[in-house]
């Protein structure tokens, strides 16, 4: 009988000793975890504010494309005029260098 208590309680002490060891791998997986999971969240926040920046960024492009745009086609509207005026004044005017009597008068 008294073997039979001891052979339990041996039993019981490696079956205790067995869970405090898996509660300890347990606890450091956790910890693991844990510490992937706060990393991963770091780089999504920073992932997150690096979208932010390049959404503005690109906002800024498209409001300096516009603009250029806008300051071409006026430049042009601009050179059409001046064209226009310049071949009612030399109706020989082809806006090519060389061309016109205007070109040959400069000379």
């Amino acid at each position: 009988v008294l073997c039979e208590k001891y052979a339990i309680s041996l039993k019981q002490e490696d079956e205790n000793k067995h869970h405090q060891q898996e509660v300890g791998e347990v606890a450091v997986l956790n910890k693991q975890l844990k510490a992937q999971t706060e990393s991963l969240e770091k780089e999504v926040k920073s992932l997150k504010a690096d979208r932010k920046f390049l959404e503005n960024q690109l906002v800024d492009i498209k409001v300096k494309v516009a603009t250029t745009k806008a300051r071409l086609d006026d430049a042009e509207a601009q050179l059409v005029e001046y064209v226009t005026r310049l071949k009612k004044v030399d109706p020989t005017f082809t806006g090519r260098g060389g061309d016109s009597a205007a070109s040959s008068r400069a000379h």
